[in-house]
């Protein structure tokens, strides 16, 4: 009887602190960057195939979250994926799923994506913001090679209205797609 209780306990403890570390990682995720929204699978699949993901083309998800959408180009375009997060419970889920895995996974980079160089992305999806994709605008221009294909989920980039070449809209959340 004994125990079972003290099992007991320490699953309840262990739930709580890893429920805990869980809300606080979401809080970091929402002050840096934007609060954790899931996008469901058929959304993924209308958006990357309209941005028609070539194979082995760089393809960088800034603020991947669960790493639902940098998975999905890497299973089925075979790009060469890149996640970064700053929320280190998201960082710590999606490296224990590729070590089970072991198969062709996505990089995944425990950092501000401020603080990435994005020169070889080729194509760059993000649903941030629009204060996140003001800054990063200026970024894109520093940093990013000509052609290069920015997917923005949600919301647009501001003063980059004449870089749109295709969208899909959406009663809940449209997709910009713009040449660099």
């Amino acid at each position: 009887m004994i125990f079972l209780s003290l099992t007991i306990l320490i699953l309840s403890l262990s739930f709580l602190i890893l429920f805990n570390f869980y809300l606080i990682s979401l809080l970091i995720s929402t002050f840096y960057g934007a609060p954790f929204v899931p996008t469901d699978k058929k959304k993924i699949k209308s958006i990357l195939e309209k941005a028609r993901l070539t194979k082995n083309s760089y393809f960088y998800e800034l603020g991947c979250g669960d790493g639902r959408i940098v998975n999905f180009a890497v299973k089925y375009y075979q790009v060469k994926g890149i996640g970064i997060e700053i929320n280190p419970f998201f960082i710590v889920v999606l490296r224990f799923k590729s070590w089970f895995t072991k198969k062709d996974n996505p990089q995944y980079l425990f950092k501000n994506f401020f603080n990435v160089n994005l020169q070889k992305a080729d194509y760059i999806y993000c649903f941030l913001l629009p204060k996140q994709l003001f800054l990063l605008r200026k970024k894109f221009e520093r940093e990013l090679k000509k052609g290069t294909i920015i997917i923005s989920h949600g919301f647009k980039i501001p003063r980059w209205n004449k870089k749109i070449y295709d969208q899909i809209v959406d009663q809940r959340f449209s997709t910009y797609f713009y040449r660099f």
